[in-house]
């Protein structure tokens, strides 16, 4: 085991209960999914609520990718055709940060239009009404 779940779970109290190391990752990888499940309900169905396609799909893609980026890295170091470089995660990570800039910039301009386009309806009076 490593220093951080050391950290969190003495494993020298619980080796006599029975747990092993697996059963040690499993459960916090299990509370791990859990919490980030229960942290991240609320903010989806906020998008879901506000429509907002745009920005859930731009989470889910995102997270994707962060996942084969960082599996690629690690496939490196382990086949040895490679190393592993936290640059190459960071440069990943600032073209999803640009791309999430690119897309909301967007995505407030077609709300601009849309909004005045329709305030513009609004003003024109209706010239058959008296028919």
């Amino acid at each position: 085991m490593n220093d951080l779940n050391e950290w969190a779970v003495d494993p020298a109290k619980l080796y006599p209960l029975g747990f092993t190391d697996v059963h040690i990752h499993f459960g916090l990888g299990f509370i791990g999914i859990l919490c980030l499940y229960l942290f991240f309900r609320p903010i989806i169905r906020w998008f879901m609520y506000l429509d907002w396609r745009k920005a859930l799909t731009f989470l889910v893609v995102s997270f994707i990718y962060l996942f084969f980026s960082t599996w690629v890295e690690l496939y490196q170091v382990v086949k040895g055709s490679g190393e592993m470089e936290w640059s190459d995660l960071a440069h990943s990570t600032l073209a999803i940060i640009l791309f999430g800039i690119f897309l909301f910039i967007s995505h407030l301009i077609s709300s601009m239009i849309n909004y005045f386009k329709t305030r513009k309806k609004k003003h024109i009076p209706q010239q058959n009404a008296k028919i």
